[in-house]
């Protein structure tokens, strides 16, 4: 079992392969051989080699400039963008951007079906029920699509997706479905301004407050 998170060596930022660790995944040598074999595979190598230019030369770009470089030196013309409907706003610039990037964008939002609950999952009746405020919904609830949005950017053959915000679990299904490689832009988080980041600054803080010994 690999235990990456809870080491406190980190044998693996220095070369060599070697740990003392019996859990280091360092130790199986086996899939360190597998590993290698799949990352210098044609389907994989360049890909994965031009991540490595990026870093290489222009280390330090925001993510939406790393996106636009990375789909630039794959040569990619047709770009998939799966937003949330949530975020129009945001995916309307993402979509001007790449525009004037020169690339095609074809957009997907999440609700393009306009399904709802009971046309494709069980939880029709439990969502008519009283939600954490006591509210119950007073209109009908369109629910989102994510493998539909993933067999539009298919169908148009796309050659990477772009993903905006969708829900956790959304994005899961879409990746799934969708037939090119795929990065998340934007990981939606509502009231932390979609910095998920912030809460595991804040779980830290929170913990040494927590030991403090407050002295009067």
């Amino acid at each position: 079992m690999s235990y990456c998170a809870k080491c406190q060596f980190e044998e693996c930022f220095e070369g060599g392969k070697q740990s003392a660790n019996p859990n280091c995944p360092m130790q199986d040598a086996e899939l360190l051989q597998k590993t290698q074999e799949e990352f210098m595979k044609d389907e994989n190598r360049d890909f994965y080699g031009n991540t490595l230019k990026i870093r290489h030369d222009f280390g330090g770009l925001c993510r939406m400039d790393e996106t636009i470089a990375f789909c630039k030196y794959n040569n990619f013309k047709k770009i998939g963008l799966a937003y949330c409907a949530g975020m129009a706003k945001e995916a309307k610039i993402v979509d001007e951007i790449l525009t004037e990037q020169g690339f095609e964008v074809i957009s997907a939002v999440c609700k393009l079906g306009s399904f709802e609950p009971e046309h494709i999952s069980d939880c029709g009746e439990y969502l008519k029920t009283p939600d954490k405020h006591g509210k119950i919904p007073d209109r009908i609830q369109i629910v989102c699509d994510p493998i539909g949005q993933a067999l539009v950017v298919n169908k148009e053959n796309v050659e990477f997706n772009i993903v905006v915000g969708l829900c956790v679990g959304h994005d899961s299904l879409f990746m799934k479905y969708a037939d090119a490689m795929s990065t998340v832009l934007v990981a939606k988080d509502q009231p932390l301004k979609h910095n998920p980041t912030a809460a595991l600054y804040y779980h830290a803080n929170h913990k040494k407050m927590k030991k403090a010994k407050w002295d009067k």
